[in-house]
C-alpha cells in the first residue's frame, strides 16, 4: 500500500485509468466479434456498416491512448481485407 498522499492519488488515478481502458477494450473485441461473425454469415451490407463501426471505435481507442496507432491502423486493415476478400468469393 502506497504511503505518500500522492502515491494514494496516483494508484487510484492507474485503478480509474485501467477500468475505462478494459471498457474500451471490450468494445473494441465486441465490434469486431460481430463484423467476423457478420462476415462468416456472408452478409455483406452489415459487414460493411459493422466495419464503419469498427473503424470507427478502434480509432477512437487509438485516439485515447488505449492501442496504439499502428495497432489500430493493423486492425482497420485486416478487418478491410477481410470484407474484400469475402465480397470477392
Amino acid at each position: 500500500m502506497a504511503n505518500l498522499k500522492s502515491s494514494k492519488r496516483d494508484a487510484k488515478r492507474s485503478r480509474v485509468s485501467a477500468k475505462r481502458n478494459a471498457a474500451c477494450q471490450t468494445i473494441v473485441k465486441n465490434v469486431m466479434k460481430k463484423f467476423f461473425l457478420a462476415v462468416d454469415g456472408a452478409d455483406a451490407v452489415k459487414a460493411s456498416e459493422l466495419l464503419q463501426q469498427a473503424q470507427s471505435k478502434i480509432g477512437l481507442a487509438s485516439k485515447k491512448g488505449v492501442i496504439k496507432k499502428n495497432a489500430a491502423a493493423r486492425r482497420v486493415s485486416r478487418l478491410a481485407r477481410c470484407l474484400a476478400l469475402a465480397k470477392k468469393a
